[in-house]
């Protein structure tokens, strides 16, 4: 698997180490001792959209691989550690969520995802229950497996395959910036949950 651009990779956790970052009342660890050590190792890192369309919330993340197997969302990344994860959400309690800059998100971390290319990308999907045992291979004939690392999904039916013929018109990921529906300017970033391999972010609209 090819590593993606170092510039990507250190955006993100020069973005975690900063005071704000160490300042988030619900953190159980020092951030900045966290991101300095994986800011150390370079380790390869992957990036995922993962879509969960039961709970409307759309996700853009950072994967690093590892044997620790931590997963989330229903299972859909399952294989690896999740070490950043930014999510689009529509929902109105966010009291606990620690508030950021959503200047700061825009200009720190996502002008390095729109650097990338589309076969950096990678997309994961995860579903409750199986539609269609073809569905998977008809992906790849249906938009071309060499756009992307690998798609892993059971099925999300209908949905799950118009949000793919979405995100392949995009393939640098602007959609986040051109589509009002997806990305209001009135989005807030909160601070959401920390786990020494597990940082996730919310980008709320309120």
């Amino acid at each position: 698997m090819d590593s993606l651009p170092h510039c990507f990779y250190d955006s993100v956790f020069w973005y975690l180490h900063t005071e704000e970052m160490k300042d988030a009342k619900c953190l159980t660890g020092t951030v900045a001792n966290i991101a300095t050590h994986h800011f150390t190792q370079r380790r390869d890192l992957q990036v995922t959209i993962c879509p969960d369309f039961e709970e409307n919330l759309c996700g853009i993340g950072l994967l690093n691989l590892g044997q620790n197997r931590r997963h989330s969302l229903k299972n859909a990344l399952s294989k690896y550690d999740r070490i950043v994860t930014i999510v689009l959400v529509h929902r109105e309690n966010t009291e606990k969520y620690e508030s950021f800059s959503f200047e700061d998100a825009l200009t720190k971390v996502l002008p390095s995802l729109l650097s990338l290319s589309p076969v950096d990308l990678f997309w994961a999907f995860g579903a409750r229950s199986p539609h269609s045992g073809s569905f998977y291979d008809d992906l790849f004939k249906l938009f071309g497996s060499q756009v992307f690392k690998m798609i892993r999904t059971k099925n999300y039916g209908d949905q799950c395959e118009q949000f793919v013929r979405v995100q392949t018109q995009s393939p640098r990921l602007e959609h986040l910036y051109l589509h009002d529906d997806l990305w209001p300017q009135d989005f807030k970033f909160y601070y959401r949950d920390f786990h020494p391999k597990f940082i996730k972010c919310t980008l709320t609209f309120e």
